[in-house]
């Protein structure tokens, strides 16, 4: 049994799908009917019939895998533009589509990470691009100038909810947000004073009287 499915197909290792499928389908038909032909003939070309089968599989699956590379190229082109005129929405969706990923792909997917503020999934994925090729320096530039800022306080690495937040921020955010809350106590605590009701209603009585009218009758 050949162990080399392009042999058993009887194409080159550089033909399309649609060469192998039709030398597939060709030699199928042929050994269909020789199934049916007497003593060791019939059992020969069932068997070559098997192997045919794992053949046209195993070479379809070399084909398309040796393809996405060059597909995901072209389509890491497309990443680069979109990211050059700032779309980051649809730099993602194409990033999405892509079922290679290189390090070249985790690079750009960083970029994007970057750009929404989600800096440590930036840093994860900067991370990968760099122990897929450790020697790019573009990889290693870039992610030595995140952990240096990073370190120096000049972005923060706090994530939530696939956020990242500043400390400092988040600090006078809950600052002001306790001073709002202060501040509504205190306004209805003094709103709510029997005080201020009883004062209400003998100026509104006194309003009354003046009119002619008596809101309060036992003043």
């Amino acid at each position: 049994m050949h162990s080399d499915p392009f042999v058993v197909l009887g194409v080159s290792r550089s033909a399309s799908k649609e060469e192998i499928q039709q030398a597939y389908y060709a030699k199928r038909d042929k050994l269909s009917n020789d199934m049916f032909l007497e003593g060791d003939a019939g059992a020969e070309a069932a068997k070559q019939l098997q192997e045919l089968d794992v053949a046209f599989s195993e070479a379809i699956d070399i084909v398309t895998a040796a393809a996405e590379p060059q597909k995901a190229a072209s389509t890491l082109d497309d990443v680069r533009n979109a990211l050059g005129d700032r779309r980051f929405d649809e730099a993602q969706k194409l990033l999405d589509d892509i079922s290679y990923r290189d390090a070249e792909w985790h690079y750009l997917q960083s970029i994007v990470y970057y750009n929404k503020n989600w800096f440590m999934e930036c840093k994860n994925q900067l991370e990968i691009a760099s122990s897929i090729e450790p020697e790019n320096e573009k990889y290693k530039k870039a992610l030595n100038n995140l952990n240096l800022k990073m370190s120096k306080g000049g972005i923060d690495g706090t994530v939530e909810s696939g956020r990242t937040y500043n400390n400092n921020n988040n600090a006078n955010a809950n600052q002001n947000q306790q001073t709002a809350t202060n501040r509504t106590y205190y306004t209805r605590r003094d709103d709510n004073t029997c005080c201020n009701i009883c004062g209400g209603l003998l100026c509104a009585d006194c309003c009354c009287e003046c009119m002619g009218g008596d809101l309060i009758s036992c003043c």
